[in-house]
């Protein structure tokens, strides 16, 4: 490595390598960074539950159309101990790769 050449390169080297000593900003702890990931969406399902929930305790769609959350939840629960939410999740993972492929091949020219 070649020797700065006037008094001010030398300085400049020196400005950089106590730019290299100075210790860095400390960030944001370990729990605001975690609040700061979870909180937001965690705060969008919980408003989409209770505009749910909202929506059938006050009918403004009959209970056939939109179920209430707690009567999807008890669903979902009565169907996992019949072991039939694997084949539905099953059947909708094969109707959404097949009209994906199929949408790829219309779609391309």
């Amino acid at each position: 490595m070649a020797a700065p050449e006037s008094g001010t390169d030398l300085s400049s080297l020196e400005a950089g390598l106590d730019a290299l000593d100075t210790p860095a900003e400390a960030g944001p702890s370990r729990l605001a960074r975690l609040r700061r990931a979870v909180l937001p969406p965690l705060v969008a399902v919980l408003l989409v539950l209770a505009v749910w929930q909202l929506v059938v305790t006050l009918r403004i769609r009959p209970p056939y159309l939109i179920p209430g959350p707690a009567d999807v939840w008890a669903q979902l629960v009565h169907q996992a101990a019949q072991g039939t939410v694997a084949e539905a999740v099953w059947n909708s993972l094969r109707r959404g790769t097949l009209g994906f492929c199929a949408s790829v091949v219309i779609g391309t020219p």
